[in-house]
């Protein structure tokens, strides 16, 4: 078995969103932004997640033009990636959707680094 190694792969910019519960706990310094609610301000927790998920892909894009960003990798657990399938309607960029539960944001960083370090992408926004 081999292994190899990610030379030109670092993290350039994270935001992170929550809702009401993780402000109770104890990562509530480590999140930059958080809702006031468990639904987000959505009547649906399917509108949430949807929310959450694009309250975190515009407080990056403030860090890094989205003119930057060549892919966006993104996975959620709802019906095969809905919510991320209606969230990438609003941008005009490449989009690979993932479904592997759990392992999800594992996945996508795991694909955004290779993506870059093959130099395919500069910038890949995981989510």
């Amino acid at each position: 078995m081999s292994s190899f190694s990610l030379n030109n792969v670092y993290l350039k910019s994270k935001y992170t969103v929550a809702s009401k519960k993780e402000n109770e706990g104890p990562l509530k310094n480590y999140i930059d932004y958080f809702y006031k609610d468990n639904y987000c301000n959505e009547i649906s927790f399917e509108k949430a997640e949807q929310r959450l998920n694009k309250t975190a892909i515009n407080g990056v894009i403030k860090n890094i033009s989205l003119n930057d960003i060549g892919l966006f990798i993104g996975s959620d657990l709802l019906n095969q990636i809905s919510s991320s399938n209606y969230i990438m309607r609003d941008y005009d960029v490449p989009f690979i959707g993932t479904y592997s539960a759990c392992a999800a944001s594992g996945l996508n960083i795991i694909l955004a680094s290779l993506f870059i370090e093959s130099g395919y992408y500069k910038n890949v926004l995981v989510f």
